[in-house]
């Protein structure tokens, strides 16, 4: 059976977009805890994704406007960007979620 109803859109549902992967929470998740500027080989490095899944889940993340670059294609950085509406809810949710397994162990 398929299914006929609408894809949600990022501007609709941007959470849906943000969280959609597990490869787009990791890359979220470590930009934040870092709270500067990173190189995507960084980043592959850190989060153990593969170099074609992390560059594509920060093309969509810098798409949707939740991760900002600077640079050319060769030193390309990149960012959380704390400007974003859902920033600082997203920023908490990982800070929930640090907390929790802190106490945890």
């Amino acid at each position: 059976m398929t299914d006929t109803r609408p894809r949600s859109s990022a501007l609709r549902a941007p959470l849906d977009a943000i969280l959609s992967s597990q490869a787009r929470m990791r890359l979220m998740r470590d930009l934040v805890r870092h709270g500067g500027l990173l190189a995507a080989p960084t980043l592959v490095h850190r989060t153990r994704l593969a170099k074609r899944t992390v560059q594509l889940a920060l093309d969509d993340l810098e798409e949707i406007g939740i991760v900002d670059s600077s640079g050319n294609a060769r030193t390309r950085l990149y960012r959380f960007d704390p400007r974003h509406p859902l920033a600082a809810s997203i920023a908490a949710l990982f800070e929930a979620e640090r907390a929790r397994f802190d106490e945890i162990i």
